[in-house]
């Protein structure tokens, strides 16, 4: 990646270093970063994010809750999210809502 040698456990401690600050940012990019290593921990992080009004993690947050990363498969809190996520311009969410709706989100790769 532009000859830089990444490191994702320096990343990880660097991001909470960062979220224990406060930063909502480095919130949803931990939860995003972890997410394959522990989905329900990635699942607070985005949460977390998004309840602070992290606009980002609204599109994601209804993925995981539409496709049960994390946490349990809940189609009415994903609507919930990506709702959210249409108001704050994100049209992308009003796709992955029919997906939702019509029980197709599944065959989406994460």
């Amino acid at each position: 990646q532009f000859g830089l040698h990444t490191d994702k456990t320096e990343a990880v401690k660097w991001l909470l270093q960062a979220t224990e600050q406060g930063d909502v940012d480095a919130e949803y990019t931990l939860g995003r970063t972890i997410e394959n290593d522990d989905p329900a921990k990635a699942f607070e992080y985005c949460l977390k994010a998004a309840e602070k009004g992290y606009s980002g993690a609204y599109l994601h947050l209804g993925n995981m809750y539409a496709k049960g990363i994390g946490t349990e498969a809940d189609a009415a809190e994903a609507e919930k999210w990506y709702e959210k996520a249409m108001d704050n311009g994100n049209y992308l969410a009003a796709f992955y809502s029919y997906l939702t709706k019509n029980g197709m989100i599944k065959l989406l790769a994460d």
